[in-house]
Order: C-alpha cells, then structure tokens, then sequence
C-alpha cells in the first residue's frame, strides 16, 4: 500500500497543471541563470586568473540579497505572487542583452549583475511561497524534491550540458541571445498560472516605509519563537552560503590543483548532481523513517566530512606520489574528487529538501514571503564575509587549506544544530 500511496501522490503531483508550469519555469530560468554565470565566471578564470575577481562576481551577485532580500519578502506578501513571478523573468529577460553590451569591461558586467540579482530577490521568495499555494500539504516534501532535482539538472544544463557546448559552438554572444529567449517563454509560462489575490494590509495605508517595518518585525518575532523555523533557517542558510563559497573555489581548485582547464571542471564535478538527483528521490522516503531534523543534521556532518577530504585530496596526493606512478596517483586523486563530489550531492539534497519543506509547513500564508525571503537574505548576508575574503585567503594560503576550514565550519554547525535543535525540531514536528 505505501508504494501506491507515494506513487499516487507523485501522479497527483505532475497531474497539476499550475505545478507544471511553475516547475519548467523555474527549469528554464535555473538553467539560463546557471548559463549566465558559467560565462562570466569562465570568462573571469581564464582572462585574470584571480580567485579575487571571482570573489568580486559572487559578492555582486549577493550584494541586492542585503539591500533588497526582506523588503522583497514584504512584497512579495502584499502583493500577487503570480505578477512578481512574471514582471522578474520580464525584466530579467531584458536585462540579459546588458551582458551583450558589456564587453571586457568588468566593471560593467558586475554591474549588470547587480540589477539582475536584485531583480531576482523578488522572484525566489515568490517561486517558494506559490508552491505552497499550488501543492497539498501532504505533497510538499516530494514537490521540493522535484524543484531540487530540477535545481541541479539545471545546473548540469547550464555548467556541463547543452550550455557550454552553445558557447563553443555558437560564441558568448548568441549564447546571451538563446538565454534572453529562455526568460522570455518562462515569462509565457509563469503568465498562464493561476491568478492569486495580492493580500493588502493594514501598514499600506500607514505608507510603504512604516509598514515595511512593522512587517518585518511581525515576521522576525515569529521566527524567534519557532525553534522548528529556526532551525530550518539556520540550515538553510549553512546551505546558500556553502553553494556560494564552493562557486568562488570551484574553478581555481580544479586549475590549480588538479590541473585541467576551469571551464572543464564541470566534468569532474558533475556527480554532484547525480547525488542531489538520488538525494530527492530518497528525501521523501527517509522522511517517513527518520525526521526531518535527522536527515537535515545528517547531511550537515556528512558535507562538512566529505569537504575536509575534499581538500585534503592533493596532500594525500603527494604522500602516494612516493610510491606510485604518477598516472596512479592522478586517477586516485579524480575518482576519491567525484566520489566525494557525489556525496556532496546527497548530502546537500538532505539539508535543503527537508529544512524547505519545514519551513513551509511551519509558516503561514501570510508571512511566507517575509520568512524565505529573511532566510534568502540571512543566507546571503552570512556569505559576504566569506566570500569577500574567501578569495584573497585562497591566493595567500592555498585553495585546500581554505576548503578544509570550510569543511570543519560546516562539520561545527552540524554538531551544534545535533546538540540543540533537534530535539526540539522533534517535539515541534509532534505538536
């Protein structure tokens, strides 16, 4: 009976037509963001070689979280989610032929990408809150396993396959072009969901300014006296700010250390994808027999494991290189890199599926908006310092010494949120 069940809700699931169409959007648009970002990061690596200008591609992009993240959440509250929706992908559509006039200048193009990931600040909390109005409660957990296992089919679309390979086919710019069509029919898409009521409230008529605070205090009070909400955010926000800092040392790792092109990397890291793909089809099922808490605290210590090996794969290396050929060496160094780039997969699928989940369940209509987007922001704010200096530490102390700090911060957060927060995550999760 209980393969049925699932079977049937899975059924249900692609039966729903608004959850189609916000599902393929958010493919679409997941897949062209990817693309935009293999281009400029790719483009950086090869022409600077400086980890630090990665740095600066990556802060321009969470900079808008800071300055725009909780005020998108109030809007996002207040007004139609579905306009949000297709008013972002609109201007994000336009905002892909800045990139084209951009040139060599890097300044433009950090630029550029600032407006377009302020744009995007209103778009995410959007996209999360409308899953919650388009899905049955008892359906969330897979929905967010579909909406994972499409983020990293994204990714692998935009960073490995069919983007990189338009790019050497069809040159930087008529890749922009492609891309600035994708945001064009996920804005058709988004068009045809079905119409939601913006929720108008009391603070409108006290003007934008004092209500915009007094939103964001009734959110944030809610959020401090749910352990269940704090727990999922501080996760989270673990998550986003680890996809963050491993997007800066991604690229030089793979040059530097394991000597082959940047804009190959995607190659070898790949599995990670694959891990994230069998992570969402796992979630849901685990979920039955293991709480959300578990399976979110065991993905933490098994990313922050799997990180420290991962930076500890040229010294090992080096101690084989004494004993072995050197042919030897560099396979064992590749498949313990995708073994545990695989891993990694699973692991982040485990973090995030769950703590999404719960924090859907956790909050209501009314305040989801303001609460992903405080976590959306949480997350990134928590980035900057990272990422600021994440950079200049790589160039000064060596990318694996970074990466197993890293690793360790994160193995620290698992054993603190295993401490702290899972029994009360239980006993929230009973009530």
């Amino acid at each position: 009976m209980m393969p049925d069940t699932h079977m049937a809700q899975e059924q249900g699931l692609l039966r729903n037509r608004p959850f189609l169409l916000l599902w393929i959007a958010q493919a679409l648009t997941q897949t062209a963001q990817n693309g935009i970002f293999f281009v400029l990061m790719v483009f950086i690596a090869e022409t600077t070689g400086s980890t630090t200008q990665v740095s600066l591609l990556v802060f321009s992009t969470i900079l808008p979280s800071v300055v725009f993240g909780l005020a998108a959440g109030v809007i996002v509250d207040r007004r139609s989610k579905r306009m949000i929706l297709l008013v972002s992908n609109a201007v994000r559509a336009a905002l892909v032929v800045g990139y084209l006039g951009a040139g060599d200048a890097l300044a433009v193009i950090y630029l550029v990408n600032l407006l377009f990931s302020s744009v995007s600040q209103f778009f995410a909390p959007a996209e999360v809150a409308t899953i919650a109005l388009l899905v049955p409660k008892r359906q969330l957990m897979r929905a967010n396993g579909f909406f994972n296992l499409t983020f990293m089919g994204s990714q692998f679309a935009g960073l490995v396959f069919p983007i990189p390979v338009v790019v050497k086919v069809f040159d930087t710019y008529w890749t922009l072009v492609g891309l600035a069509v994708v945001y064009v029919i996920a804005t058709g898409l988004v068009s045809l969901l079905p119409r939601d009521r913006a929720a108008a409230t009391t603070q409108d008529a006290l003007g934008f300014g004092f209500g915009l605070w007094e939103e964001l205090k009734q959110g944030w009070r809610y959020i401090r006296s749910r352990p269940v909400i704090s727990f999922a955010m501080l996760n989270m926000t673990t998550a986003t700010t680890l996809i963050l800092v491993l997007s800066v040392v991604a690229a030089p790792f793979v040059k530097r250390v394991l000597g082959i092109r940047a804009d190959d990397a995607v190659y070898i890291l790949a599995p990670a994808g694959i891990g994230v793909g069998l992570g969402a089809v796992l979630t849901p099922r685990l979920a039955r027999l293991v709480s959300s808490a578990r399976l979110v605290n065991v993905g933490l210590l098994g990313f922050g494991v799997c990180l420290m090996a991962f930076g500890s794969t040229n010294w090992i290396g080096r101690y084989l290189a004494a004993g072995l050929p050197e042919r030897a060496v560099v396979l064992w160094i590749l498949g313990m890199v995708i073994s545990l780039a695989f891993v990694m997969g699973l692991a982040f699928a485990l973090i995030t599926i769950p703590a999404q989940t719960i924090l859907q369940e956790h909050s209501p209509e009314s305040l989801r908006g303001k609460i992903f987007a405080t976590q959306l922001t949480m997350g990134n704010v928590a980035s900057i310092l990272p990422i600021l200096f994440i950079g200049g530490l790589a160039d000064l102390f060596g990318i694996a010494e970074v990466i197993i700090l890293v690793g360790v911060t994160v193995l620290g957060i698992g054993l603190f949120t295993l401490r702290h927060y899972v029994s009360q995550m239980s006993a929230a999760a009973v009530t």
